[in-house]
């Protein structure tokens, strides 16, 4: 053997194993949500002279493994600022991404949905750019901004 080619052959061979290697999904990591039919949570709604109701947004969560969960529409009444009891909105599934930017959503429970990704167009008026999810669903449009950037 050639011990001279040896070195050259244990290149090869980990830029082979190296190809094996893929980089994590930029989809996967955890959004907040930022707006409800377009507007920014908190959603506060009068109801009377000394309730209203306050909807504080949510979050996704998407997992490398092709899971999802997800807390939306995180809703207190708060009467003379004393605050009762929340309601929300819980589910998961698994989802699919086709493309650069369509996400089917399968939820356990209920009908299937679509989102779409965007890798980081939006840039908010503190400068960045942030990932950024939107959707439509239960009746209502959910735009969800990444909470960090791995």
């Amino acid at each position: 053997m050639d011990h001279r080619r040896l070195p050259l052959a244990l290149l090869v061979g980990a830029v082979a194993c190296g190809a094996d290697i893929t980089a994590p999904s930029p989809v996967a990591r955890t959004y907040s949500v930022y707006m409800v039919d377009e507007q920014k949570v908190p959603i506060v709604v009068p109801q009377d002279s000394s309730c209203e109701t306050v909807n504080s947004g949510g979050w996704l969560s998407l997992a490398a493994d092709g899971h999802y969960s997800m807390v939306l529409d995180r809703i207190t009444v708060v009467c003379n600022n004393i605050a009762g009891v929340s309601t929300t909105v819980i589910q998961g599934g698994s989802y699919v991404r086709t493309g650069d930017s369509v996400l089917s959503l399968r939820p356990t429970q209920g009908p299937a949905f679509i989102a779409t990704f965007d890798p980081g167009n939006y840039t908010p008026e503190l400068g960045g750019v942030i990932p950024n999810v939107k959707f439509v669903i239960l009746g209502h449009r959910y735009w969800l901004l990444a909470e960090a950037i791995p």
